[in-house]
């Protein structure tokens, strides 16, 4: 959940609908009325909301935004000189915006970021942003949520991140180091002024909002504003009143491309008792082996109907492509056609393309059975031979001839012939179709 002031500061806050018991979330209506009421600030202070929480459907995630009148944020004023935000009070109408936060899938990284190095990159607004110090910078975060920041020449603030995955939440810190303008300077060899330095340790946090198909950040920071000597009590960086700022997790601009690996087509038909094949294929010829892990979904299709549950398919260096077999096989019934998913699982080193799922239509190649002629009654000799044959039509017929409705074992074939038949032989003789 974000909170964006009028005074244009920022503020990030986890929102939890089950926790009702430690949240400051007083009601819930029938229809995702949400509201909030949270003393603080030793009391009159208060933040007071009311919000609608919009329930997910399949084609919008969940949201959360602020009802009318805006949600109010009051701090009143203080007298202790150690209150370093805000001291003179305010009363602010905020904008929160927010919404559902899913974790990201197995292999994917969070805040939505590629799977390259350098993919992320962290941006601070306000007091840093003015700093002479750079505490902007490059990072690289993979799927088991370890982050490798910058090397020191590219990092002077030294900033440090740390990512949760499970929960969006991020937080780190990074070091300032400026000339303090107010203290009396010194001269170099060259006669230019030589300020005392200003030092800084800031730490940052925020929460990543990624509702499964956009990921944006929203963090903030305090620091200490600048030192001033001349004023009384004289102000320092250690009772300095706190000044904010903005902290951003984006996709770093200057990251390398991607690989993209995803199905050439997403969907696909075979028959049954047939072979058919599909590729996948990756945005550029591979420098070394790769394995891939396909999940094998049933919808209208059974597990009768398909002969695996995954598929591994790699595809070699000095390739852009795999063909795979569609995993069907021949179930012998006559039936509707039927479909399933075949889902490329995500991995470390590539994205996903789409498409990254492939819908398969299975065709039926089983056809109803008909019965288009019956066995004819004969009347033999003893010691000659008999041949019963039914006409029939149909796919993946099995015969089952009996004698007075008891099957002849190993009569299965059309037609049924008996040789130098006898006495004990007689009576009437069927057919089961199947």
């Amino acid at each position: 959940m974000a909170v964006s002031a009028s005074q244009e500061s920022y503020q990030t806050a986890p929102f939890s609908i089950a926790s009702l018991s430690s949240a400051p979330l007083t009601f819930l209506g029938p229809t995702g009325e949400a509201l909030i009421y949270q003393t603080f600030y030793t009391k009159p202070g208060s933040f007071m909301a009311a919000l609608q929480i919009t329930p997910s459907t399949k084609d919008d995630p969940s949201t959360l935004s602020s009802i009318e009148p805006p949600s109010s944020w009051f701090k009143p004023l203080q007298t202790l000189l150690t209150d370093r935000f805000h001291r003179e009070g305010f009363l602010a109408s905020c904008q929160i915006n927010g919404g559902q936060y899913i974790p990201p899938a197995a292999g994917d990284i969070a805040a939505g970021l590629p799977d390259v190095d350098r993919n992320g990159f962290v941006t601070f607004e306000g007091l840093a942003s003015n700093s002479q110090t750079v505490a902007n910078t490059y990072f690289t975060l993979n799927s088991a949520a370890k982050v490798t920041m910058a090397p020191a020449a590219e990092n002077p603030a030294k900033t440090t991140l740390t990512v949760k995955p499970a929960t969006g939440e991020f937080s780190g810190g990074f070091t300032l180091v400026d000339d303090d303008i107010n203290s009396t300077p010194s001269t170099d060899s060259n006669g230019n002024p030589v300020y005392k330095k200003l030092t800084r340790k800031v730490t940052f946090e925020g929460l990543i909002v990624d509702n499964g198909r956009i990921a944006t950040s929203s963090g903030f920071y305090l620091a200490p504003s600048d030192p001033d000597p001349s004023a009384t009590p004289p102000i320092t960086l250690t009772n300095s009143p706190f000044v904010g700022g903005t902290a951003i997790l984006a996709p770093n601009p200057d990251a390398p491309p991607p690989l993209l690996i995803g199905f050439e087509t997403e969907t696909a038909n075979v028959t049954e008792g047939e072979d058919e094949s599909i590729i996948i294929r990756s945005s550029e010829a591979l420098t070394q082996n790769r394995t891939l892990t396909i999940l094998v979904i049933p919808h209208t299709a059974v597990a009768a109907d398909l002969s695996a549950t995954s598929i591994t398919a790699t595809i070699p260096a000095g390739s852009d492509h795999v063909t795979i077999m569609i995993p069907v096989k021949d179930d012998g019934l006559d039936e509707e056609d039927e479909d399933f998913d075949l889902v490329l699982s995500d991995g470390p080193g590539f994205d996903l393309n789409a498409p990254a799922t492939c819908t398969v239509v299975i065709t039926d190649d089983d056809f109803p059975i008909e019965i288009t002629g019956d066995p004819q009654s004969q009347i033999l000799e003893l010691g000659s031979d008999a041949t019963f044959r039914v006409e029939a039509a149909g796919s993946d017929m099995i015969f089952q001839w009996q004698r007075n409705t008891t099957d002849l074992l190993g009569m299965s074939n059309n037609p049924l012939l008996l040789n130098n038949v006898q006495l004990s032989q007689a009576g009437i003789y069927r057919v089961k179709v199947s």
